[in-house]
This record gives C-alpha cells, sequence and structure tokens, in this order.
C-alpha cells in the first residue's frame, strides 16, 4: 500500500488501470431480468439466477484491475455496507437462537444481497451505465405491457382477479409488487424528461404509468405520488410538471379504456381498450411539443371526450364496482394483521419471534379465525421477527442509503439521474408501509443496484461518474459523458386473501 498526500486515503498498490470491465453492466442487468420477470426471484430456478448473476457481477467489480482510493473517512455509502452486514449477522444469530437457521439465513441473504447490489451498483463503468437504465427501463415496459394484456384479454397469468376486479400482476403474479417495480422506474424517466425533451423517453414513461395504473393498487399509486413530490423538490415544481404533463395524461386516457375491462361480472372491452392505448400513446407524444396554451385546451379535450366516451360505452355499471372495491381506504384484514403483529412485538420486544415465525392470527368481529402469511408493513415485519434489535440495523441502513443519495453531488443542483433515484427509491419506502414487497427478492435488489448507481464514487483514474444532467456532469480528464438514455429506450407470490385484496 502506498500512502497518497492525503493523510486519511491510502492507495492500493495495483496496476494503474481503468474502470471494471465493461460487461458487469449487462452481467447485473441480466439478473435483475431474470428475477424481475420470473415471479420477482421470489422462489425456484429464478431467485437462483438472480443470485449468482447479481453476484457474479459484483464478483467481477471486486477482481477488476481498477486503481481505487481507499479513504479512511466514515462516508453514508460505508454505514450502509455495515449495516446490511450487521443486518445479515443478527438475523443468523436470531434465527439460530429461535431454532429457525434456514429462514435466518434467508433473511441473512435478501441483507447481503442489498449490499452487493448496492456495491456493484457504484462500480458500474460510465460507457455501461445508460445500458444498464435503459436495459431495466426495457424490462419494466415488458412488464407493463403483459399487465395491460392480462387485464384487457383477461390473462390470469398476468392478470389477478379479487374483488370483483381484473388487476394487472405480470410476471410478478401479484398487482402490488408490479407496482412496486414500474413506480420507481417510471419516475427515474420522468426525472429524465426535465432535462431532456425525447418523444421515446415520454412515450417509455407513458407505458410505465400505464402498466401502474393497470395495477389499480392505492398503495403503489400513493407511492408514485410520493415520489413525484420528492422529484418536484428536487428538479423545481415547473419542470417537473412540464415532463410529467404527457406521460401522466397517455397513461389516465389508456388506464380509462382499460377500466371497462376490469370488472369480472362483464365481459372484457378489448376494442376500447387496444383504442385507448392508442390515443393515450398519441396524446403523450403530441402534448409535450404543443405550447402551453394548445397543451390545456388539449388535455380538456381530451379528458371531456375520454368521459363522454365511457359514458357512451354503458360501462358505468362496471366503473361503479372497480370504484366501490378500488377507492375505498378501508382494510379490515390488514388491520388485524398489524395488531396481531403489534401484540407480538409486545410479547417479545428485543429479539421478535424470530424469522419467518412472525405467526398472524386473530379472530374477527364475526367470530372467525383470521391469518395472515406477512404483515402489509415491511417495517412492522421486520420488528416482528428480528425485534427492536433488527428495527435499529434496518433504520441505520435506511438512514444511510438515504445519505448516499443526499451527499452523492453535494447540495448543489442535482442532477437528473440522481433525482430521479431519489424519487423512485422514496416510491419504494412509501410502498414498503403497505405491503410486503421485500419478501419479492428482484424489487429491493433493483432499488439498491439504482441507488448505487447514483451515488458512483471516483474511481482513480478514470471519468467523474456523475448524473446525466449536462450541467453536472464535469469528467476529470475531459472525456464527455454521454447523457442518460440519450439514445432512447430501449412456488406463486403469497397473497392475502382473494376477498380482501391490498
Amino acid at each position: 500500500m502506498a500512502r497518497s498526500e492525503r493523510p486519511d486515503v491510502v492507495t492500493a498498490a495495483r496496476p494503474p488501470a481503468s474502470e471494471p470491465p465493461e460487461f458487469v453492466a449487462p452481467v447485473l442487468l441480466a439478473g435483475l431480468a431474470a428475477g424481475l420477470l420470473g415471479q420477482g426471484g421470489y422462489a425456484g430456478r429464478p431467485r437462483v439466477i438472480l443470485a449468482v448473476l447479481v453476484a457474479a457481477a459484483w464478483l467481477l467489480t471486486v477482481r477488476g484491475p481498477a486503481r481505487v482510493a481507499y479513504s479512511r473517512r466514515v462516508t453514508p455509502a460505508r454505514v450502509a455496507l455495515g449495516a446490511a452486514g450487521l443486518l445479515a449477522g443478527w438475523a443468523l444469530v436470531d434465527g439460530a437462537v429461535h431454532g429457525h437457521v434456514r429462514a435466518g439465513a434467508g433473511a441473512a441473504l435478501l441483507a447481503v444481497g442489498v449490499a452487493v447490489a448496492f456495491s456493484t451498483g457504484r462500480r458500474i463503468p460510465a460507457a455501461s451505465r445508460d445500458m444498464l437504465v435503459g436495459g431495466l427501463v426495457a424490462v419494466g415496459l415488458v412488464i407493463a405491457a403483459a399487465g395491460w394484456v392480462g387485464v384487457a384479454l383477461r390473462v390470469p397469468a398476468w392478470a389477478w382477479q379479487a374483488q370483483g376486479v381484473w388487476r394487472a400482476s405480470a410476471m410478478l403474479s401479484y398487482p402490488n409488487a408490479t407496482a412496486a417495480v414500474l413506480a420507481p422506474l417510471a419516475l427515474l424517466l420522468l426525472a429524465r424528461l426535465t432535462v431532456q425533451r425525447s418523444v421515446l423517453l415520454g412515450l417509455a414513461a407513458t407505458g410505465l404509468l400505464i402498466g401502474l395504473g393497470a395495477t389499480a393498487s392505492r398503495a403503489g399509486l400513493l407511492a408514485a405520488a410520493a415520489g413525484f413530490a420528492v422529484l418536484a423538490t428536487m428538479r423545481g415544481p415547473r419542470p417537473a410538471l412540464r415532463a410529467a404533463a404527457g406521460p401522466v395524461l397517455g397513461a389516465a386516457v389508456a388506464v380509462a379504456g382499460l377500466l371497462p375491462s376490469m370488472p369480472a361480472g362483464l365481459p372484457a372491452r378489448p376494442a376500447l381498450a387496444a383504442a385507448a392505448l392508442a390515443a393515450g400513446l398519441l396524446v403523450a407524444g403530441v402534448l409535450p411539443r404543443l405550447p402551453a396554451r394548445h397543451a390545456v385546451l388539449l388535455a380538456g379535450t381530451v379528458a371531456a371526450a375520454a368521459v363522454g366516451g365511457l359514458a357512451a360505452s354503458g360501462s358505468a355499471g362496471g366503473l361503479r364496482v372497480v370504484a366501490a372495491a378500488r377507492t375505498t381506504l378501508a382494510s379490515p384484514d390488514r388491520v388485524d394483521g398489524l395488531r396481531a403483529a403489534f401484540r407480538l412485538i409486545a410479547a417479545s420486544p428485543l429479539v421478535g419471534t424470530g424469522p419467518g415465525d412472525a405467526r398472524l392470527r386473530w379472530i374477527s368481529a364475526s367470530g372467525a379465525t383470521g391469518t395472515m402469511p406477512y404483515v402489509h408493513n415491511e417495517y412492522v415485519q421486520v420488528t416482528t421477527e428480528l425485534g427492536t434489535i433488527g428495527a435499529l440495523l434496518l433504520a441505520g441502513l435506511l438512514v444511510a442509503l438515504a445519505a448516499a443519495l443526499r451527499t452523492a453531488r453535494g447540495s448543489g443542483d442535482p442532477g437528473a439521474l440522481r433525482a430521479g433515484v431519489a424519487a423512485g427509491t422514496t416510491a419504494f419506502a412509501v410502498h414498503s408501509a403497505f405491503d410486503f414487497v421485500w419478501h419479492i427478492p428482484a424489487i429491493p435488489l433493483l432499488v439498491a443496484a439504482l441507488v448505487g448507481l447514483a451515488t458512483q464514487p471516483r474511481l482513480g483514474a478514470g471519468p467523474n461518474l456523475a448524473s446525466a444532467d449536462p450541467a453536472d456532469r464535469a469528467p476529470s480528464d475531459g472525456t464527455p459523458v454521454p447523457p442518460l438514455l440519450a439514445r432512447g429506450p430501449i412456488p406463486p407470490v403469497p397473497t392475502p386473501s382473494r376477498e380482501e385484496s391490498p
């Protein structure tokens, strides 16, 4: 090891070279895609492929020839990696104490997987960054398209029927999990649209939002709104609203045409859904190119036409069914499940019940016994199983990741990539308070990889892996960095009772 001029930095005595190999990104993308398209990597072969390829991508970065400066300073990224390691260790210990070694190992592997995906994202070469993000967006579009087809054509493998309503589930087999994937990716594209007007990017964002709407996920829509608030704060309200206007209005038109196909008691209306989809994409492509006055006029005309078309189609009764099922905040099973979890926490507050052993049971007002495999709140779930110790370690991990995003580019104007990832991570964090999305491994690994991508450190002799915003890019060697996506877009999961969907 050779000492640098700075007392807190030691430079590795390895041959000076460039970044890790460029095929790190394709390997990571292949792993995440295999998980997302294979029930989220919940079980079976997709889970194995997800784990093996993400680990392989990380090993490629570790064994790469990059010359890296190792700082002795404590950074948020290091704290996050340390917290993930401690959380994994506690899961193993807690599992052993309660006699659930296998469940403890599963929880530990998930924490390690988050750390590995985050670390790998931080080392993706600049030349491959656009390919990784574009590939993830392409996977999201495949998921969104499958969900739309599942509802429009009533394909059971890609749609989920409960409470008399068909909802998009796509390859993840669960609507809320699908929403948890599509919302962060859509926000990532909306952030890019604040600095780059692109018809292709706008249409891609519209497609992701259509898929999100097709899930009819209340938590997903709430999470997306929270993420958009963060995006508007970081990029400015006007740029954010201007970027979102076309995709949001286009998606609203397409989803409005899909609504008549959702009621299970009525026949599907694929022709109406297809016509609305075409109209929505047309609106999304045209609206951003119009002056503000003409854009407002078009938006009003489209909204009036959509309302009139739905009224003329005779879908009012079916729409009332969808509204009754998806616009209410009532969810008795969720409330009872949370109460059962809080009783378990009170019984063992320090170490919890042990990983995988949160037996949620209750007696309903009618006298029936209710059960639930997971709490619809991952923060409560971790506290129930791993106790206060596990909850504190989890809090340390989440705070450190947020701090890493906060300090990635200092306190100045944030780049589009960092703003999009911050918005998407916010959406994921909010959604996690309403569903068990961490139990579907590909989703937290996807978010961790994106956070790593947005918090990349400077490699020894390489370019500054900065944000996609041209105003923020300042390569140390003068080499221009291509803007993000400048070349355009590129056993079943356990579910709650079908009578009480999330």
